[in-house]
């Protein structure tokens, strides 16, 4: 059973295995993309 308290810790957890799952080496690339894309649109 999950409770409130964990669920965020949960979820993290499930982001991480996802974002490792389908972008592997690229997750660096992916991170500094999504940092700087609010600031590049015009």
């Amino acid at each position: 059973m999950i409770t409130y308290k964990y669920l965020q810790n949960y979820l993290n957890e499930f982001v991480y295995k996802l974002n490792r799952k389908f972008f592997g080496e690229r997750l660096f690339d992916r991170l500094v993309l999504a940092s700087i894309y609010p600031y590049v649109q015009s």
